[in-house]
């Protein structure tokens, strides 16, 4: 298939490039979207958080999506020893949507770049960027079919939206690592009719099994949950020496292992065989550049325990779009301003709660405001919800100082 000439060029048809694509059209502008594999495919990512809700509301795949009957998830629920937490969306600090989605990747995907060719913007499956170069006035890439056939294109600007391929990044040089801490992940598909331990089948749950490491269990409400291991590299390969198991065998031993679950997956039934990534924890040196910008996971991913990476990819794609149709169209950007600083304020938000949650602190302040501060739970409901640019809310402003403190109270005052 002939790829034409256009003004913008988005890699990636996911959650970041559908948005950015579709924000770019709605500007006004020509775009196209390369994307390298086929839909539907199968990718982790499955728990939205309600500030996403947002941008594909104002990129126009709302009304569409409502139509896919995806599970609705009003919160999220943290189990540790018996005991469990919740914070409803509903209740947060920062006014915004009370609800989100738990998605089948797969299914969610497909549905974005349907909807982006119902409005004529051009998705192409199959097709690999090889080569970027920027002349000052035009980008040029060399895009490969699944036959080794190359076509040369230009555009005025392209956004990349690639995910984990991190097309630019790894064409121009752009990956830096972050942070020094090893962690992975293992997970899969199962049967599951087994309603949640309290009912919460509305919720996310995050089962905390022992010192830096958890388990996700995402109800998609087709009989069908996500669930999987994150942490300690060590604890989650202790089966990789006994060459008798199938990846089945020893994600079912693992599962076995969490009393917290009440034996509710002491037999699984697998829709999707156990998968690993390991050592995740990458960034880019460069989020935007002359005649690019960089988005969504291509940009930076932390860590899937607090279910950032869609909201991420989403207000990043959206921003973007926005940000390059407004250039093209004869504006001066800011990129360090508008987009750099903007997203990293947002990304520093989530890091803290991360590295507090791995640190053991941010697990004992949710059980904390879950019994005693009604304030404090909105407030760190707000950033669950995702609602990382809300400056009004003190784990915005202060997220590390702010955990701190609250964490050296409750050291004082255990009881």
């Amino acid at each position: 298939m002939k790829i034409n000439d256009t003004d913008i060029f988005v890699i990636g048809g996911g959650p970041a490039g559908s948005v950015a694509a579709a924000m770019v059209a709605q500007s006004g502008l020509t775009v196209s979207v390369i994307e390298k594999q086929h839909f539907p495919r199968f990718v982790i990512g499955e728990s939205l958080l309600p500030k996403c809700m947002e941008d594909l509301e104002e990129a126009g795949f709302l009304e569409d999506l409502k139509t896919k009957d995806f599970a609705v998830k009003n919160g999220a629920k943290f189990t540790l020893n018996g005991v469990s937490c919740h914070f409803d969306f509903s209740e947060s600090f920062t006014e915004g949507w009370s609800w989100s989605w738990q998605v089948s990747r797969a299914q969610f995907d497909k549905a974005l770049t349907d909807n982006l060719e119902k409005r004529g913007i051009p998705v192409h499956f199959g097709q690999k960027v090889t080569d970027f170069q920027y002349d000052g006035s035009n980008c040029h890439l060399s895009i490969e079919d699944e036959a080794g056939k190359i076509q040369h294109v230009r555009s005025k600007f392209v956004i990349d939206a690639s995910g984990y391929g991190r097309v630019l990044p790894n064409l121009m040089g752009l990956d830096k690592t972050i942070g020094k801490e090893s962690r992975s992940a293992f997970f899969a598909h199962v049967k599951d009719d087994i309603l949640p331990i309290d009912q919460k089948e509305d919720f996310i749950t995050i089962v905390i099994h022992e010192q830096k490491l958890w388990l996700w269990i995402i109800p998609f409400g087709s009989g069908v949950t996500s669930v999987g291991f994150v942490g300690d590299p060590d604890f989650i390969n202790q089966f990789e020496l006994d060459d008798s198991l199938s990846e089945e065998d020893k994600f079912t031993a693992l599962l076995n292992q969490v009393t917290d679950l009440d034996g509710r997956f002491s037999n699984p039934e697998y829709v999707r065989t156990p998968k690993r990534i390991n050592a995740f924890g990458v960034s880019s040196s460069e989020i935007y550049g002359p005649g690019f910008a960089v988005c969504g996971n291509s940009s930076d991913f932390i860590d899937p325990i607090f279910s950032s990476g869609v909201t991420f990819a989403t207000a990043s794609g959206s921003l973007a779009g926005k940000l390059a149709s407004r250039q093209l169209k004869g504006e001066t950007i800011d990129w360090e301003n508008e987009y750099s600083q903007y997203l990293e304020s947002g990304i520093n938000t989530f890091r803290a709660f991360v590295l507090s949650w791995y640190a053991g602190k941010l697990p004992e302040i949710f059980f904390y405001s879950n019994e005693s501060n009604g304030k404090l739970k909105k407030q760190i409901c707000s950033i669950l919800a995702g609602y990382v640019w809300d400056k009004e809310n003190p784990f915005v402003r202060k997220a590390a100082r702010s955990i701190r403190a609250i964490s050296n109270f409750i050291e004082r005052n255990p009881n």
